[in-house]
């Protein structure tokens, strides 16, 4: 199955979207915060308005990475002030701390779907300025909490407003499978 997206074309390695049993929480749609977001956000001792969940919280969202065209190695799409992105392996599981304000923890958008992400990258809410001629990669991971909660602009939101954007830092990341690439 090929897709035309509006910076190249996406190949989806699997159309039949896997069923995620996600159980992230329902909240309200506005930008203020609410009792609600409080609420949401001290389901644990030791969270806040900006850290929430457990870390048995699961849920199955997609991760971009970088790729080659044969989508052979993935690595991450930040690089680290020492200068090298981190490699991911198919079920292998990474661990770090979820921090406000880009402290720690691995981003993924909190979707099944891989066109809705195609769309969020296209908009520049996943990466702000993608490298032309690049290959970009979808891996389809388990996410645990703690979380932490992006906006568009990529600043630390109430953990109980995630839905508005689907944009989120988990402390443990195990990227299930490889779902499709495309080059910029």
């Amino acid at each position: 199955m090929n897709t035309r997206t509006q910076n190249g074309r996406i190949i989806i390695h699997d159309p039949q979207w896997y069923q995620s049993g996600a159980n992230l929480p329902a909240t309200r749609q506005h930008q203020d915060i609410t009792d609600h977001d409080r609420r949401m956000a001290n389901v644990r001792p030791g969270n806040n308005l900006y850290i929430g969940g457990s870390k048995n919280q699961r849920f199955v969202g997609l991760k971009l990475v970088e790729t080659d065209s044969q989508a052979s190695r993935f690595f991450s799409t930040y690089t680290p002030s020492y200068g090298v992105p981190e490699e991911y392996h198919i079920g292998r599981m990474y661990t770090e701390p979820a921090q406000p304000d880009h402290g720690g923890g691995y981003y993924l958008f909190a979707t099944d779907n891989p066109l809705q992400m195609v769309n969020a990258f296209n908009q520049g809410v996943i990466v702000n300025k993608p490298t032309r001629g690049a290959w970009y990669g979808i891996l389809r991971c388990e996410g645990y909490g703690p979380y932490v909660a992006y906006d568009k602009k990529g600043n630390t939101i109430p953990y109980g407003q995630w839905n508005l954007t689907k944009k989120l830092a988990c402390s443990t990341l195990i990227p299930v499978e490889f779902v499709g690439h495309w080059q910029v």
